[in-house]
């Protein structure tokens, strides 16, 4: 079996020689080859050049977004992604019971044992777990920003691991809590337009680990959750219906939208940002997002568990 293995440097504190002699310590009758990202979509350029030479598996050693850089190298081939969890929330990872530990991780991916997957499509680019505009991206850009700060801002942040987007979460609301996001969205049946604070596009039940934000999502049904929560300028309210959803906790008395789709087109009246795998997108006012059902396998422990 012919593996290769992808390490996001900024992500993994163990040596690109580390885990090549611990994987052939796992297992004699591999083939590893390892590299190292160098900027920004490196690992989407490898893991495609390593399906086109015939290798079987193509590992992302890192967080979600280092996954999300192999998974977009992957699609349309048949190679499996494994995933050896490095970074700060590891979502994918931790839904699919893949041990945070190396050589656990390492165990799994040497089992070879695979699991299909839906993947998600937004504009041409595809993600696994929650996609998202508004609030939950800018969270995600807040938690960035707090890791790049100067080196006491980069322990803090390696300190706090997940909680980290607790931190930041409270940051973006005192900044976006008066920000309103006019939508219209459509699934083919239905159409609304509405004023948002967030939308949400699951498929997995987990956002930055700690948030319950679409407790029916799978990742192997062929639908989508959506779940929008509304603008609302009572800071209160506000507040409430956000951490209903982040908990999981039932909110239509809040004003939350939750509806499930194959397909969902929306279009909104300004720039946006999309975030999704903890990857961040341009801005643009119009979003496609789609689900293509079944289209990669991912390596998972032999029970193939959910969270």
């Amino acid at each position: 079996m012919k593996i290769a293995v992808i390490v996001n440097p900024r992500a993994c504190t163990d040596t690109p020689e580390d885990i090549y002699d611990q994987l052939a310590a796992v297992e004699s009758d591999l083939h590893v080859e390892i590299q190292t990202t160098q900027f920004p979509g490196h690992a989407t350029h490898l893991a495609r050049r390593y399906a086109e030479t015939g290798f079987d598996i193509v590992t992302a050693v890192g967080g979600d977004g280092t996954a999300n850089e192999v998974l977009n190298g992957l699609i349309g081939t048949q190679t499996a992604l494994a995933i050896l969890p490095t970074g700060t929330a590891n979502d994918l990872a931790s839904f699919l019971k893949i041990p945070r530990h190396l050589d656990g991780a390492l165990r799994v991916i040497a089992a070879g044992h695979k699991r299909s997957l839906d993947v998600v499509r937004v504009n041409g680019w595809h993600y696994l777990t929650v996609g998202a505009l508004g609030l939950p991206c800018e969270t995600a850009i807040a938690a960035e920003r707090l890791r790049r700060e100067r080196v006491m801002g980069r322990m803090f942040a390696i300190w706090m691991g997940s909680r980290i987007y607790l931190l930041a979460l409270l940051r973006a609301f005192l900044v976006c809590c008066h920000h309103r996001h006019v939508v219209t969205i459509s699934t083919g049946s239905t159409s609304f337009c509405m004023d948002s604070s967030s939308i949400l596009l699951a498929n997995q039940p987990y956002l930055g680990r700690r948030f319950h934000v679409a407790p029916k999502a799978r990742p192997d049904d062929s639908l989508l959750d959506l779940c929008l929560i509304p603008h609302d300028s009572n800071r209160m309210r506000l507040a409430a219906a956000t951490i209903s959803v982040a908990m999981g906790r039932p909110s239509r008395k809040l004003g939350v939208t939750r509806m499930r789709a194959k397909r969902f087109h929306i279009d909104a009246a300004h720039p946006q940002q999309f975030m999704a795998d903890g990857q961040v997108m341009e801005a643009t006012t119009s979003f496609t997002i789609e689900v293509l059902h079944s289209a990669i396998q991912v390596i998972v422990p032999a029970t193939g568990g959910q969270r």
